[in-house]
């Protein structure tokens, strides 16, 4: 690879023994990706936080009972086990705030939020606090009980997204005491399922909210605790099944993966933080769980296909460049390094 290469982590659904975290290097002149196995010694790592010195990876090991996050040091060719801490059923989403002090863990199938304390070297400390929800959502089937999916922070202020209560509940933290008060509870939409959250650069009042099972993005106003607008992006039509997984920003779009419909849909970001165009890319391969994308690039981890798209971009339009197996193991995060 030359000098205009970027470094990936990726996270999947493995078993215990067999390599699930990838260390992934993209040549950006020619759009080839290697791809090189790095840990076997974490089960089902479907999620994947890197501490900023790059050395040190945050991992939830996604089991329905006793779930653990798992602390990985990463030199070279090799990530290497130094901690492994209990977590709750189905860990899914890990957040570490800006000041590097705290993480946070989303227990899916528990409906809690641990809070972790973090060493000044990156290592976890302890387990200072956790957020039990409690409550149901509409869908007997996906929401009979609190399924905290992800986190988001702004300093202080501590965002946790519930699939199975709909609503978006913000916390703020605090640093002495390692525990989270609750500020409010913003409700999306009966039946959406919050999922993953997003805020466009320089609007830190909006958050954008992909609701998993409704198949629409939310514009969510903080300073209301107000929806302010909500956008269908899986068509009204769309007779199959269907799943929103990630939503992010980057290089002025907003980017969302959608399973089973398999495609990755793109937003135009205007100057106030409001969504305009929108393009749909419909997918070649299966089950689109998580999405990067740059200016020049995107890349998708097809869960279904057990592998890696390599997409190039032009503007608001995507086409494929290549596919990666990930060796039979199902790719489930995207992590720039």
């Amino acid at each position: 690879m030359g000098k205009e290469s970027r470094h990936f982590y990726i996270g999947s659904y493995a078993p215990m023994g067999t390599a699930g975290i990838f260390s992934a290097q993209l040549d950006r002149e020619n759009g080839q990706m290697s791809l090189r196995a790095v840990c076997d010694e974490v089960e089902n790592p479907s999620w994947l936080t890197l501490h900023p010195d790059e050395k040190i990876m945050y991992v939830v090991e996604e089991l329905e009972k006793n779930g653990r996050l798992a602390v990985l040091r990463c030199t070279g060719e090799k990530c290497q086990i130094l901690q492994r801490l209990p977590a709750g059923g189905a860990p899914c989403h890990i957040t570490m705030e800006a000041r590097r002090e705290y993480l946070f863990v989303s227990n899916y199938l528990s409906g809690t939020l641990g809070v972790y304390r973090l060493n000044p070297d990156g290592t976890v400390a302890e387990q200072t606090y956790l957020v039990r929800h409690s409550g149901h959502g509409l869908n007997p089937e996906r929401q009979e009980g609190p399924h905290v999916h992800s986190t988001l922070c702004m300093g202080d202020r501590v965002f946790a997204a519930d699939l199975g209560l709909d609503e978006v509940d913000e916390y703020r933290l605090n640093r002495t005491e390692g525990t989270l008060d609750l500020v409010r509870r913003m409700p999306v939409a009966s039946g959406a399922g919050p999922r993953h959250m997003a805020t466009p650069p320089g609007h830190p009042e909006i958050l954008y909210v992909a609701g998993e099972l409704d198949g629409c993005l939310y514009r969510l106003d903080l300073l209301s605790g107000r929806v302010e607008e909500r956008r269908r992006i899986v068509p009204e039509d769309c007779q199959g099944e269907f799943r929103i997984s990630s939503v992010k920003t980057a290089e002025q779009t907003l980017y969302i993966g959608c399973r089973e419909f398999n495609a990755v849909m793109l937003f135009e970001l205007l100057p106030d933080g409001r969504t305009g165009q929108e393009t749909v890319y419909r997918h070649l391969y299966e089950t689109p769980r998580d999405v990067f994308m740059d200016r020049q690039y995107a890349i998708t981890a097809d869960e279904g296909s057990g592998g890696l798209s390599i997409l190039r971009r032009d503007g608001m339009v995507l086409r494929q460049e290549t596919f990666i197996p990930t060796g039979g193991v199902r790719p489930a995060c995207i992590v720039p390094a």
